[in-house]
């Protein structure tokens, strides 16, 4: 899913503004035991999300497969 991710990389997710309270709320119920970071993108109506949790990260991209992924090395 998320090809060139290694071991403390962060990954970065380009998601619809409108989209990230349902994010956020799956993570809160989800109890994931990760960190994310979300904060406002250059892109307009768009936030970017990191996280280094690899299989959090597969499981955003498989709910919305539009998504843009970035790699950012450690």
């Amino acid at each position: 899913m998320i090809a060139g991710y290694k071991e403390g990389d962060t990954i970065q997710l380009l998601i619809q503004g409108c989209q990230i309270g349902a994010v956020m709320d799956d993570w809160v119920e989800c109890q994931r035991e990760c960190d994310i970071r979300v904060r406002r993108a250059k892109t307009k109506g768009c936030v970017v999300l990191e996280t280094t949790d690899a299989i959090y990260a597969a499981h955003l991209v498989l709910w919305f497969p539009s998504v843009k992924t970035n790699i950012k090395k450690q």
